[in-house]
């Protein structure tokens, strides 16, 4: 059978310290000010009574990831095994997966002039080791395995444990799952800035040649020209698609799911 890679984060475990992140910044070499993995913190209570709850986030690598049906040059894709990778020499940049993904897992990389987001350590786990931010976690509130195969941690876990996962109204099917998932950490979607994203656009564009940019413009008309037709036929990747749009262009998820 083949593999079907899965984490679980253990909330009751996760004590906030950020080794996660920072993990994941020095073995990936994220540049600074964007983040493959981040904790959001959210304070609780009114003093003397406050409490801290922690949500660890990564890229959920979806069973349906709407990120790869937008991408005009195919440049994100799904492995076999599950994992939601970016093909970099690919990427041009558009950011259209970054606004696509519910999660605001995706950012672009301003080194690479491309979108990034965690991969699992694809290249750890290629060599049986776990992902740096699994590996590294003091708390031991993270697992990382096959969900496929019955023996393995992260099936044990959620075929035992009381599992959720975030936005599951989206239908991504995400293969992140959370025990001990407080709804108050979960916070609304971020609304990207359409401008943010174009000027990226427009400072890739200065480093194309212009056959490059023809190819890459022609790639987009005719993909948008797909979507249109898929949107007219009613396919159900297009409808999910515009469902996203709306949450993102609106900041709220009531089209969805009446409210968050």
């Amino acid at each position: 059978m083949e593999k079907r890679y899965a984490a679980v984060f253990d909330l009751r475990k996760c004590v906030g310290c950020h080794a996660c992140a920072v993990a994941c910044k020095s073995e990936n070499t994220v540049p600074l000010g964007v983040f493959r993995a981040w904790v959001r913190v959210v304070e609780k209570g009114v003093y003397p009574n406050v409490q801290k709850k922690f949500n660890p986030r990564i890229c959920n690598h979806c069973d349906n990831p709407p990120c790869v049906p937008v991408c005009p040059v195919k440049a994100t894709y799904k492995r076999e095994d599950g994992v939601v990778l970016i093909d970099y020499d690919k990427c041009i940049g558009c950011g259209y997966c970054i606004q696509a993904c519910p999660y605001d897992a995706r950012f672009f990389n301003p080194i690479r002039n491309t979108a990034d987001k965690c991969t699992f350590c694809d290249h750890r786990i290629e060599k049986g080791l776990e992902p740096a931010c699994m590996s590294t976690c003091i708390g031991h509130a993270r697992y990382f395995g096959d969900l496929n195969d019955p023996t393995s941690e992260v099936s044990k876990l959620v075929g035992t444990e009381d599992i959720e996962v975030i936005k599951s109204e989206f239908g991504t099917e995400p293969m992140l799952f959370y025990i001990g998932l407080d709804k108050d950490t979960v916070g609304h979607l971020k609304a990207r800035s359409a401008l943010e994203l174009w000027e990226n656009v427009r400072k890739l564009e200065s480093r194309r040649s212009p056959a490059e940019l023809a190819e890459a413009r022609a790639f987009t008309e005719k993909t948008h020209k797909e979507r249109l037709k898929n949107i007219a036929e009613g396919h159900p990747v297009a409808e999910q698609a515009i469902k996203i749009e709306q949450v993102i262009t609106e900041g709220t998820t009531e089209s969805l799911s009446g409210g968050d």
